[in-house]
């Protein structure tokens, strides 16, 4: 019967090996598993998103602005960027936040929280004139961007008057 031993069945069949090419072949296999399981942990740990590797924090050098936002921005998806006054800042009564860059040029703000008391473009960015709430604590303002340009994009955010808080971003297809 076909395929009992020693009779004409699979068993034999001659066929011809390359352990050489079969190596090489396990070899890329396994870099080929590995290269995935990487992109893996790198999209779980925010490489492409939210997560722990796309936070980033930006301070001035007067300590009066801290900027919080994601540094891998997805073109066409909204994006946070906090932005915490430091109450040294708010002493008059309310305060003048300058954006400024690429990263404010190139991405449309779809919101800004809280309302600001008047807002206008700049050179090179946008003003807004926010007032002081609580004079004791930092004040939030909350941005959303929505990135336009698919670069690394850089921008600024300074109490008017002040040097800024550099910004780094970059935004992916």
């Amino acid at each position: 019967m076909a395929g009992e031993a020693g009779g004409p069945g699979w068993r034999g069949l001659e066929v011809a090996e390359d352990m050489g090419f079969q190596r090489r072949d396990w070899r890329f296999e396994r870099v080929a598993w590995a290269a995935m399981a990487a992109l893996v942990l790198a999209g779980l740990l925010g490489a492409f998103s939210r997560g722990p590797l796309s936070r980033a924090e930006a301070r001035d050098p007067g300590g009066l602005v801290e900027v919080r936002y994601e540094r891998f921005l997805r073109h066409g998806a909204t994006s946070p960027l906090d932005i915490l006054v430091a109450p040294a800042a708010l002493a008059g009564g309310g305060v003048e936040l300058r954006l400024a860059g690429p990263l404010f040029a190139e991405a449309r703000l779809e919101a800004v929280t809280p309302t600001p008391l008047e807002g206008h473009l700049a050179e090179g960015g946008w003003v807004f004139r926010f007032p002081a709430r609580d004079r004791d604590r930092p004040g939030l303002v909350r941005l959303q961007l929505r990135p336009e340009a698919l670069a690394l994009l850089g921008g600024t955010v300074a109490v008017e008057g002040h040097p800024p808080a550099r910004l780094r971003a970059f935004a992916y297809p």
